[in-house]
C-alpha cells in the first residue's frame, strides 16, 4: 500500500512588511527548527521577492516534500504569509502527527520573522525601563 500525500497549509498575519519578512524568508537559519529532529532545509528563491520554494531534504521520516511561502502585503504595512506543503510520511499512519508538527513550526517560523523583523534597531536591547548606562 503507497503512503497518501499529505497536505498542510498555514496562514498568519504579522506586523512587519514584505521586504523584511521576505529577507528572513530566504535564510534557511531564520526558520524555527522541530523539536527533536535534525532538518535539512532548502530554500530556493523563486526570482519573485514574495515567494520562496523550500524543501525539507532530511531529517524527518517523509519523502516527496514540496513546500512553497507566498508573502502578501496587507495594505498597512504587514504582511499575510501562507505556507503550503505537501509530503508522504515514510511510516504508515504517522502522517496526521507530522502534519501537525509542521503546523505549529510553521506558525512560530512566521511569528519568529514577525519578532525579528518587528524590533526597532535604534532601541537598546535589555529589559524595559533598563538604564543601558549601568
Amino acid at each position: 500500500m503507497q503512503n497518501a500525500r499529505n497536505a498542510v497549509e498555514v496562514r498568519i498575519s504579522v506586523s512587519s512588511s514584505v521586504s523584511v519578512v521576505s529577507a528572513m524568508a530566504g535564510d534557511p537559519a531564520t526558520w524555527v527548527q522541530m523539536p527533536g529532529a535534525d532538518l535539512c532545509l532548502r530554500v530556493d528563491p523563486t526570482g519573485v521577492v514574495d515567494r520562496y520554494q523550500y524543501t525539507l531534504e532530511s531529517g524527518l521520516p517523509i519523502r516527496d516534500h514540496h513546500g512553497e511561502v507566498v508573502l502578501t502585503d496587507t495594505g498597512h504595512g504587514g504582511t499575510e504569509v501562507v505556507f503550503a506543503e505537501s509530503f508522504r510520511p515514510r511510516i504508515w499512519g504517522t502522517g496526521g502527527f507530522l502534519r501537525g508538527r509542521r503546523e505549529r513550526v510553521l506558525i512560530e517560523t512566521a511569528r519568529r520573522w514577525d519578532d525579528v523583523g518587528g524590533a526597532d534597531a535604534s532601541q537598546p536591547a535589555g529589559p524595559s525601563g533598563a538604564d543601558p548606562t549601568t
